[in-house]
């Protein structure tokens, strides 16, 4: 399994990949932590805007794991 991290200030996120469930995101902010399996939901939990600096930090991120998977094999 494959794990990564994203980190602001009150928020957390921890990306895992496995061969059953692909990927799954694990989000904290203060008071509160879920589960997602859908990055549309894992946003709107987030709550950080587009055009700010770590909202556009944190869609960066989410969207480098689209090329790397989406690159042909040799």
């Amino acid at each position: 399994m494959k794990d990564d991290f994203f980190s602001a200030p009150g928020l957390r996120i921890q990306r895992q990949v496995d061969k059953w469930n692909g990927p799954m995101y694990l989000a904290w902010k203060p008071n509160a932590s879920m589960c997602f399996g859908d990055r549309k939901a894992l946003l709107k939990f987030c709550s950080w805007p587009i055009k700010t600096p770590t909202g556009d930090r944190l869609r960066e991120w989410l969207n480098s794991f689209d090329e790397t998977s989406t690159t042909p094999a040799p």
